[in-house]
């Protein structure tokens, strides 16, 4: 744009291309009224400047900011030389440059490199550090030191993004702290929504731009009037979040949002490593002191072992040579116990294990794994009670591999708590699940520690000295077989001292579609208004009775006829009939099994007309 003046340096002719840029009218500009379309900040020195050139006949290099037609203000450079006649300034012309791409892209590379030399001083900072929550804080700071902020804070979210935890935070001297644990519906049901899909809350004015429901109240009650919060999502689910606070309204700009937004990037990912690394570093601790039990615990049976073996040789008391063999027994039988464990471990992270689900009922289990830790509670002296419903819990599970979760729990309980304790075994339905509980009032677990307590090779400090050995995989083998049950398992404990609750929930089974039975009733017989479990011997009178191994269900009303046959004088049981009483046809060969299961026991005890 060019443009000329008088000698005085005021406008005393048209100037189209003025005109055409700024808008004003011939009439508006002319004389000094071209200074009005300066900025108002700008006019005092161009003035100033302008008026110095004219007096000493110079050239003048201003800069400003000149109002465009559209009403919006441009960077100006102007450069203007007077034009002499003789000695004395005839005009002055000159030329007017815009040059705001130029300077907002200065501004923009200075940014950058602000940008960047804060980065790097992150970095520099937060390398040697090996502890999240230093790494947390020290982020924090910086960035709240920064970008001239309130407050500052890193948070961790839950793995169901519904809750997140601020560990520590950055404030300025009087202003609370926010360390946490919040709901992120705090934020209001669109904010929330908005940064579990990664987008960023920006909020330049609480009062003006949300209302209560929105997130307002929360933001009022510590004080925030802006806040910029940005999201960081990871594999379809919120990760991490940066919040930044300021007590008084603020205009965030785009590159200060961006800032925070890769901040919580790198600070995630630095958290990460150091978590990965400090796992890493507690597994190789965890696994030495593994193979140091491992192997103390393979070794110590050898001891009474080899003393045994010395016993059998010298010994000719039948009594003595009884109770070396007896000692051979129970080591090997502890050695076999701990070989079995890391085979089953093994098996489990090849893929090889698998699972024999049944129907079967969860008392029959709560019963095998009390029969099978029956020693170790008895030992101690422990105070057992077993409580079980009326009615039956069926699960779809392998039994075998359920008696040995339970039986795992119920050691652990005999083990850590102290001798004489309280040990209840429970069996109840829970909305849509089968519980069973194991609870102690032994030693307990503090609070910091029972996220832990699952963990491969993971032996409580504060529990060592009642370990009595073991190698630290039976909670570990516990959890992984009870989640290829489809179940969970959870530790409750309110701290030392306190006991603890352990709880395996699983998944009830299918009901069994009924059938009517009316047909298969004996004419004249009246139905039976409860069922019972059943299962006869060949003495005298058929006798309802319950034996070791699980029985079928029989809705009969009449009973078998006695067998016949019996054999005695060879020592040989009678063999039990195989006989299915009124039941459905397709039942007959696992009525069969049952009766086999039940003729192999040795020992019969009486059931009850109902359970």
């Amino acid at each position: 744009m060019v443009w000329h003046t008088a000698a005085d340096g005021s406008v005393n002719q048209g100037n189209p291309s003025w005109q055409a840029f700024t808008g004003q009218t011939e009439a508006e500009y002319r004389g000094w009224g071209w200074l009005d379309a300066i900025h108002p900040d700008d006019r005092p020195g161009a003035i100033a400047a302008w008026q110095a050139a004219v007096r000493q006949a110079e050239p003048v290099e201003l800069g400003y900011r000149l109002r465009r037609a559209d009403g919006s203000y441009r960077q100006m450079q102007a450069q203007g030389a007077p034009v002499l006649q003789g000695d004395t300034v005839r005009e002055w012309v000159g030329v007017c440059v815009d040059i705001t791409a130029a300077r907002e892209a200065e501004q923009v590379l200075r940014q950058s490199e602000e940008r960047y030399r804060f980065l790097d001083q992150l970095g520099q900072a937060t390398r040697s550090q090996t502890e999240a929550t230093e790494v947390m804080a020290t982020t924090a700071r910086l960035l709240g030191e920064y970008l001239g902020a309130t407050r500052c804070a890193y948070a961790d979210v839950d793995a169901d993004s519904d809750r997140f935890t601020i560990r520590n935070d950055w404030t300025m001297p009087g202003v609370p702290s926010s360390a946490g644990v919040y709901s992120l519906e705090l934020f209001g049901p669109q904010a929330t929504s908005n940064l579990r899909r990664g987008l960023h809350l920006v909020v330049r004015d609480v009062d003006r731009e949300l209302g209560d429901e929105g997130g307002g109240r929360m933001f009022n009650a510590i004080g925030i009037k802006a806040i910029v919060c940005t999201g960081l999502v990871k594999g379809d689910r919120l990760v991490a979040m940066m919040a930044v606070h300021q007590a008084t309204p603020r205009d965030w700009t785009a590159q200060e949002v961006a800032l925070v937004e890769e901040v919580v990037e790198r600070c995630w990912a630095h958290i990460e490593r150091v978590r990965d690394a400090a796992m890493l570093r507690d597994r190789d601790r965890r696994k030495d002191e593994f193979l140091a039990t491992l192997a103390h615990e393979l070794r110590n049976p050898l001891a009474p072992v080899k003393y045994a073996t010395a016993m059998l040789r010298r010994a000719q008391d039948p009594a003595q040579r009884a109770q070396a063999q007896d000692v051979i027994d129970r080591q090997v039988t502890q050695m076999a116990r701990l070989i079995d464990d890391l085979l089953d471990l093994s098996r489990i992270n090849r893929g090889l294990i698998q699972l024999q689900p049944q129907r079967i009922d969860a008392a029959a289990v709560v019963r095998q794994a009390v029969e099978v830790t029956r020693p170790a509670i008895e030992g101690a002296r422990h105070k057992l009670e077993v409580r079980l419903p009326q009615e039956a819990l069926w699960i779809d599970a392998d039994p075998t591999r359920m008696v040995q979760v339970l039986g795992n729990l119920l050691g652990n309980a005999a083990k850590y708590t102290p001798d004489g304790g309280a040990i209840q075994l429970s069996a109840h339905r829970d909305g849509g699940t089968v519980v069973l509980e194991v609870a102690d009032n032994g030693i307990g677990i503090p609070p910091e520690e029972q996220g832990r307590l699952f963990q491969m090779f993971m032996q409580l400090g504060h529990s060592a000295g009642r370990a009595r050995g073991g190698l630290g995989i039976g909670l570990s083998l516990a959890r992984t077989l009870v989640e290829m049950h489809g179940g969970a398992i959870a530790v409750r404990s309110a701290g030392l001292g306190a006991g603890s609750t352990f709880s395996v929930r699983l998944p009830p089974a299918v009901p069994e579609p009924e059938q009517d039975d009316a047909p298969r009733i004996a004419a004249g017989a009246e139905p039976r208004k409860q069922r019972r479990r059943a299962c006869w011997s060949s003495k005298t009178t058929p006798t309802a009775a319950r034996c070791s191994s699980p029985c079928w269900t029989c809705s009969a009303t009449t009973w078998p006829p006695r067998p016949t046959g019996r054999r005695r004088s060879n020592g040989r049981r009678p063999s039990i009939r195989k006989w299915c009483c009124w039941t459905w046809a397709c039942r007959a060969w696992t009525a069969w099994r049952s009766a086999a299961g039940c003729a192999r026991s040795r020992r019969w005890t009486t059931l009850s007309s109902s359970r």
